[in-house]
């Protein structure tokens, strides 16, 4: 089946049509597009330096409700443009006059029964064959279902938010209540309980604590992806420094060696979010490697575009079915049981990836383990 053509290839096809269009005549060029002029998903509206209609196809009367013959010879400024948007389309319009392309506009237009619609124009001057400006060809694709979709979306999306962020602070409060009583039960009858009422005390004390946690980074998530971000000089091997002290008992006590490059060029990106990546990264290995796990590494290449980071551990790794979605929301890997998580960490870090105009991939080590590859866009600014 034969594809339509897009909007832009439609656009494109204008200039073929103009000499045509404003001559009125039969020729090759006019025989090789009318059947584009009258089936395109496009309103073709040809006026003159009066702005008065002089060809109006099929889509025009589809979009408008107007058929050609109710407005040929009429002004379109009378019928077509909403008074609030006149100041706009006339400066288009002097500019086309005066010889000069305007071929973007979204603006609303009237239709025949009084409905308001939203257009996209792409504009394109037609000149007589000595030169001379005689008009203007204006395509119009009707965006309004489209900016209608795109606004229930943001608003689907806002609600969305606000609920994320009542529940994760209605959750917060109570979760800890429950943790503090709870320790303070343990502490009071410990003398009395029984193996099996310890047993339940400690799962209480654990899942309340994963209740936090969960509200913790669903809150981080969300400001993620809500903070602007604070674009600076970042200096690598300072963040990597903060790092190392953040998990130096871990590393010391699990004999864990953390290695990295002895050169790493200062960057430019968002400090906090990028220590962020890091942060999670490391923590993920140490989460996950299991107890063989004896390096974590941190490495630098450059691309042409882009400042690339891996973090690799000798661990226990991934196969590809975990590898499988494994920076989406939720997502935890099979040997994670039992491991404090939330499964938001890589989701973040994939998020901060792409508001840094770059992206994040994971891969198996050669021989064992696991690499995260990170890039980050050289031209933030």
């Amino acid at each position: 089946m034969n594809e339509k053509p897009t909007y832009e290839e439609l656009a494109a096809r204008i200039h073929a049509l103009e000499k045509a269009a404003v001559n009125h005549r039969s020729s090759h060029e006019e025989e090789r597009y009318r059947n584009v002029y009258n089936t395109a998903p496009l309103a073709f509206v040809i006026w003159d330096t009066d702005c008065k209609i002089i060809d109006w196809n099929k889509q025009s009367e589809n979009i408008f409700g107007w058929s050609k013959e109710e407005v040929l010879g009429r002004n379109f400024f009378d019928f077509l443009i909403p008074q609030n948007v006149r100041p706009q389309v006339g400066e288009i319009v002097n500019a086309l006059l005066g010889g000069k392309i305007e071929r973007l506009g979204i603006n609303e237009n009237y239709t025949k029964s009084g409905k308001v619609v939203l257009c996209n124009w792409n504009n394109s001057i037609l000149y007589d064959d000595d030169g001379q400006v005689r008009g203007a060809m204006s395509l119009a694709l009707d965006i309004t279902a489209q900016r209608h979709a795109q606004e229930q979306l943001r608003e689907s999306s806002e609600k969305i938010k606000l609920f994320a962020y009542s529940i994760a602070h209605d959750l917060k409060k109570p979760s800890l209540v429950l943790h503090s009583l709870t320790k303070k039960l343990q502490g009071k009858c410990k003398d009395s309980f029984g193996e099996v009422e310890s047993a339940y005390c400690n799962q209480i004390v654990r899942s309340a604590e994963q209740i936090a946690t969960l509200v913790e980074m669903i809150n981080l998530y969300i400001t993620t992806k809500e903070t602007p971000l604070c674009i600076e000089e970042v200096n690598p091997k300072e963040i990597i420094t903060v790092i190392r002290e953040e998990f130096s008992a871990q590393l010391t006590v699990r004999q864990i060696e953390l290695v990295e490059p002895e050169y790493i060029p200062d960057i430019r990106g968002d400090h906090l979010a990028i220590l962020r990546v890091f942060r999670n990264l490391v923590d993920n290995a140490l989460k996950y490697g299991g107890e063989k796990l004896r390096k974590i590494g941190i490495c630098y290449r450059a691309s042409n575009n882009s400042h690339i980071f891996s973090i690799f551990d000798d661990g226990i790794g991934l196969n590809y079915e975990e590898s499988e979605g494994i920076f989406g929301l939720f997502k935890r890997k099979e040997n994670s049981r039992g491991i404090e998580g939330a499964g938001l960490g890589l989701a973040i870090v994939k998020e901060i990836a792409e508001r840094h105009r770059g992206n994040v991939w994971a891969e198996s080590g050669a021989e064992k383990g696991i690499i995260f590859n990170i890039s980050i866009s050289k031209f933030i600014s």
